[in-house]
């Protein structure tokens, strides 16, 4: 067997019967842009199904908004109409309380109202803007929910 040595190689390559380098290029080229093409549309593929995962993501948390919106909606109902009760009681001489749990009642139950609309309005009606939170796993798991 010979041995080859790089003085050895040169000579060799430029003895070599020529090759028809446009088309060995052009094929190369063909191969290049196919493989591009390939990445391209498997880049895509995995943008699309992560848009979908987000979509899932969201359209599930809006569900749980709304649930959980109606459910601080019944509840802020109950208490205004416990206080409006209470209120009308000390009104009509059934029960005495003194004026400080009376304001006390009151400005908890405006707050309370203002508290609730401030929560439909950030969450139910959240466009995306000013850092809020779209509730993605990612944020989730890496505790960047803001709000």
């Amino acid at each position: 067997m010979p041995q080859f040595t790089i003085q050895g190689v040169e000579p060799a390559i430029e003895a070599a019967p020529s090759t028809n380098t446009s088309n060995g290029s052009s094929t190369l080229i063909e191969e290049e842009t196919y493989l591009d093409r390939q990445l391209e549309r498997q880049i895509r593929m995995e943008t699309l199904v992560s848009l979908k995962e987000g979509n899932k993501t969201r359209a599930q948390n809006n569900v749980e908004r709304k649930k959980y919106a109606g459910w601080i909606f019944v509840l802020t109902c109950i208490w205004a109409f416990l206080i409006f009760v209470l209120i009308f009681c000390v009104g009509l001489s059934f029960m005495t309380i003194s004026d400080s749990i009376i304001v006390t009642l009151i400005s908890s139950t405006t707050i309370n109202f203002f508290g609730f609309f401030f929560l439909v309005v950030k969450y139910l009606f959240n466009t995306g803007n000013g850092g809020a939170s779209n509730g993605t796993p990612q944020e989730m798991s890496s505790g960047t929910i803001t709000g």
